[in-house]
C-alpha cells in the first residue's frame, strides 16, 4: 500500500511542476502523452481560478474568444523540442506521469515484493525495459524465432495463420476479431470482425500527392529499419511495404465515414464470411485466433475486409513477408536497443509530428505500460488513485456531475422542438445513464500474467496474450460494468454508448479543470464544461442512436431525427470554415460528435452554474462579472499550441477539434453575448436563427 500525500502537499507541489513540464501525443504510439522541459508553459492561477497575465484584452471576446483569454500564453509560450504540443491537458498529463514515475522506481527498487503481486509486476515491467544494456545485447535474439517463422511463409495458409496468430502476440494486427458489446442484445457480447494495417497515421498519405514527399522519407525509413535488422535489398524491401500498406489504404475507408454505428455494426452469420470475403479458410482464422464456434459475427466494413483478404489472397508474398517483418519490428520497437527507437522516431516524432528530440526513456516506457500494451494499466492506476488523489475529491466531483445531470434533464424537459414521445426517452436513458468519477469501484486484476525482470520483449508477448484472454473471457463472463475502459493516470473523460455511462478519470481532476482553491463559477466553466460535453455524448449524432439500454435502437420520432441531423449538419458547417492551418480547414463531419457536445457541455455547465446561484449574481471580480469568469475559465482550460506538423495530423485523424479552435465555440451560446456585449458586426456573431443550439 503507498502512503496518500494530503491534497494541499499535493497540489503545490503539482503546480510548482506544473511550471516547468508539459505533455505531447506520442507520435510513434500515437497512444498517450509525453514530457519535458518548457519555460512559461503554465502559471499560477490567479485568486479566483483565472491567470490574467495570460490574457490579451488588446483583443475584443467577441473577435477571438481564444486570443481574448489566453493571446499572451500563446505569444510568449514556446514549444519544447521534445514536445508536439503545450497546454493545460498536456501539462496535467506530465504531471501523472511523473508522479507514476515515482511509483515505478520504487517498485522497481524494491526487490522484497511478493512475486505475483502487482508491486513485483510493475517493478519487473518497468526495470527491464530502462535496463539499456541489457536491450542493446539482446537485440533482435527475443524474436528471431518470429523473424524465421516470417521468412519462412511459403504458402497463403502459413501467412493467414502467422496474421492470426498475431491477433494476440506481437506481430502484425491486420484482422482481428475482437469481442465487443452485442449493440442489438443487452448483455451479450458479440465477435466484431475489425481492420487495421497502416502504419503511417492518416490514410491521405499514401494516396494524395501533397504528401509525396512524406512517402519518400517513410520509404527511407523502411529500409533504414531494414538495414538495422541486417537483411540485404532494404531499398527493394521498403518499396514492397510502402506498396502493400497503399492497397490496404485504398480499401479503408476515411474516418468520417465509418462514425455511423449503425454502418459498422453488421451481424453476418460466420459461415458466410467466405463468400464476403473470400481468399482464406475462414474458419481455420477463426479457431487460431480462438474465436471458434461462433454462429454469428459482426463484419464491421464487409468492403475493408473484402479487400484486404484480397490482398492476402493475391499480394505477392514477398510482399507479405517484408510487411510482417518490419510491423513486427514496429511493434516491438519500444524493447529494442536505442538505434531502432531513434529510427521510429525520426519518422514518427520529428517528420509526422514535427518533434525535435525525443521523450525521456522513463516516460516512453510508462506510455507503452499504461497505452500500448495496457496488461497493468489498472494495476498501476490503482497505485496512482492510492498516493495522490485525495479521498474528498470523489464526492466534490460527483456533486458537480449531479448538478449538472438536473440541469440537462431540465433543458430535456423544456425542449420545444422535440416532441412528448421523443423527449421521455431521452429522459429516460438520461435518468438510466451510470456515472463514473475518479476511479473504479472494481480494478481488474492481473492474476495469470508472468512479468519477469530483465525479459522485456517476453513479457510484451505474455502481457498481448494476457490481453487477448482478457478480451475472450467476455464471451463466457460478462465483463464487470463497474470496470473503467482507460487508465486512470490519463488526463481524459469519455462517455461509453454501449453502458451508456460517462466517466471521468482521476488525472483530469486538477487545475485547471478543477481547483479546489478556485471560485466555483471557473469550476462549472471548465470541468462544468467537460462534464457536460461527456453527458451530451450520449445524445450526439452517435450517442443519440443509443437507448436507456445502451443498444442500437431507433427510438427517435423522423420529425425529430430530421430536425437534430437539420441542425448537426448546420454545426459541420461551421466547424469546417475554421482554418487552424493555411489551406487547411477543421473537418466538420469528421469532429460532429465532438462538437455537437461541446456546444451542448458549455449550455449545460452554464445552467447548473446559474443554478448554483439560486436566483442570485455574483459580484464583479477584477472587472470581470460572474458570467465572464464562467466563460473566461472555459477558454483558458482549452489552450493548446501545436506544432504544425501535429495539428495538421489531428485535422485528419482526431475525431475532436483542435483545442485552440473549441473556445470559439461560445458564439452559439446566448448568454456569452450578454456576457461580452457582443454586437453584429464583431468577427464572432451570429444571428441568432445562425447559432447552433440542439439542446
Amino acid at each position: 500500500m503507498k502512503m496518500r500525500i494530503p491534497f494541499h502537499t499535493l497540489l503545490s507541489a503539482t503546480l510548482a511542476l506544473g511550471l516547468t513540464l508539459t505533455c505531447s501525443q506520442s507520435s510513434a504510439e500515437n497512444a498517450a502523452s509525453d514530457t519535458g522541459p518548457v519555460a512559461a508553459a503554465t502559471s499560477q492561477p490567479g485568486a479566483w481560478g483565472v491567470d490574467l497575465g495570460n490574457m490579451d484584452t488588446a483583443v475584443k471576446p467577441s473577435d477571438d474568444f481564444y486570443r481574448y483569454v489566453n493571446g499572451t500564453w500563446q505569444d510568449k509560450t514556446e514549444i519544447p523540442a521534445d514536445k508536439t504540443a503545450i497546454g493545460p491537458a498536456y501539462v496535467l498529463q506530465d504531471i501523472a506521469l511523473e508522479q507514476m514515475k515515482t511509483l515505478a522506481e520504487e517498485d522497481a527498487a524494491d526487490t522484497g515484493e511478493p512475486k505475483g503481486s502487482e508491486g513485483q509486476k510493475i517493478g519487473d515491467w518497468y526495470a527491464s525495459l530502462m535496463d539499456e544494456d541489457k536491450l542493446a545485447a539482446d537485440g533482435l535474439k527475443p524474436i528471431q524465432p518470429d523473424l524465421e517463422r516470417i521468412q519462412a511463409i511459403n504458402d497463403r495458409t502459413a501467412l493467414a495463420d502467422l496474421l492470426a496468430d498475431s491477433v494476440g502476440g506481437l506481430g502484425p494486427k491486420l484482422i482481428g476479431p475482437i469481442a465487443e458489446a452485442d449493440k442489438k442484445h443487452k448483455r451479450k457480447i458479440i465477435i466484431s470482425i475489425v481492420t487495421l494495417g497502416m502504419s503511417l497515421p492518416v490514410r491521405d498519405i499514401y494516396l494524395k500527392d501533397e504528401y509525396a514527399a512524406v512517402r519518400k522519407l517513410y520509404l527511407q525509413h523502411l529500409a533504414r529499419v531494414f538495414t538495422l535488422a541486417g537483411m540485404d535489398d532494404a531499398d527493394q524491401r521498403a518499396v514492397r511495404v510502402l506498396g502493400l500498406e497503399t492497397e490496404i489504404a485504398k480499401v479503408t475507408l476515411p474516418k468520417e465515414e465509418t462514425r455511423d454505428p449503425r454502418k459498422v455494426f453488421n451481424p453476418t452469420p460466420a459461415k458466410e464470411l467466405s463468400t464476403i470475403a473470400p481468399g482464406i479458410d475462414w474458419s481455420r482464422y477463426l479457431e487460431r485466433t480462438g474465436v471458434s464456434a461462433q454462429e454469428i459475427v459482426n463484419v464491421k466494413v464487409k468492403s475493408t475486409v473484402a479487400g484486404i483478404i484480397k490482398l492476402i489472397a493475391e499480394a505477392p508474398l514477398e510482399d507479405w513477408r517484408d510487411y510482417c517483418t518490419y510491423h513486427l519490428i514496429h511493434n516491438v520497437s519500444g524493447a529494442l536497443p536505442k538505434p531502432y527507437r531513434d529510427e521510429f522516431f525520426s519518422l514518427f516524432g520529428k517528420v509526422l509530428a514535427g518533434q525535435q528530440e525525443p521523450d525521456p526513456r522513463w516516460k516512453t516506457v510508462l506510455v507503452n505500460m499504461a497505452w500500448k500494451d495496457g496488461s497493468l494499466r489498472d494495476a498501476m492506476g490503482k497505485e496512482f488513485v492510492e498516493r495522490y488523489v485525495p479521498a474528498e475529491t470523489r464526492p466534490k466531483v460527483r456533486e458537480m456531475v449531479d448538478n449538472i445531470l438536473k440541469a440537462f434533464d431540465a433543458r430535456l424537459a423544456k425542449l420545444e422542438w422535440m416532441t412528448s414521445e421523443t423527449r421521455a426517452e431521452a429522459r429516460d436513458k438520461l435518468a438510466k445513464t451510470t456515472i463514473k468519477v475518479v476511479y473504479p469501484d472494481y480494478w481488474e486484476d492481473t492474476k495469470g500474467l508472468e512479468v519477469v525482470r530483465g525479459d522485456a520483449i517476453g513479457n510484451l508477448r505474455r502481457g498481448a496474450a494476457f490481453m487477448r484472454q482478457q478480451n475472450l473471457s467476455q464471451l463466457t463472463n460478462y465483463p464487470d460494468k463497474r470496470k473503467f475502459l482507460k487508465p486512470d493516470i490519463e488526463v481524459n473523460a469519455y462517455a461509453n454508448p454501449d453502458w451508456n455511462e460517462i466517466v471521468f478519470l482521476a488525472a483530469i481532476i486538477r487545475p485547471p479543470y478543477f481547483d479546489p482553491e478556485a471560485e466555483p463559477v471557473v469550476n462549472y466553466g471548465a470541468l462544468g464544461q467537460v462534464i457536460g460535453h461527456e453527458i451530451s455524448h450520449l445524445f450526439d449524432d452517435q450517442g443519440r442512436l443509443y437507448d436507456g439500454d445502451g443498444l442500437l435502437r431507433d427510438w427517435w420520432t423522423p420529425k425529430d431525427a430530421q430536425q437534430f441531423e437539420a441542425v448537426a449538419s448546420r454545426l459541420a458547417k461551421q466547424m469546417s470554415s475554421y482554418e487552424p492551418l493555411p489551406g487547411k480547414h477543421v473537418n466538420g463531419k469528421l469532429i460532429l460528435g465532438e462538437s455537437l457536445a461541446d456546444v451542448a457541455g458549455i449550455q449545460v455547465a452554464y445552467d447548473a452554474y446559474r443554478l448554483s446561484l439560486h436566483g442570485k449574481e455574483l459580484p464583479v471580480v477584477d472587472g470581470f462579472t460572474g458570467d465572464q469568469r464562467f466563460f473566461i475559465g472555459y477558454a483558458q482550460a482549452w489552450r493548446m499550441k501545436p506544432r504544425d506538423a501535429y495539428l495538421d495530423q489531428l485535422l485528419k485523424t482526431d475525431f475532436h477539434p483542435p483545442s485552440n479552435v473549441r473556445p470559439q465555440t461560445v458564439r452559439n451560446i446566448d448568454a456569452w453575448y450578454v456576457a461580452f456585449n457582443v454586437k453584429p458586426g464583431d468577427k464572432l456573431y451570429l444571428k441568432p436563427e445562425d447559432r447552433v443550439q440542439p439542446w
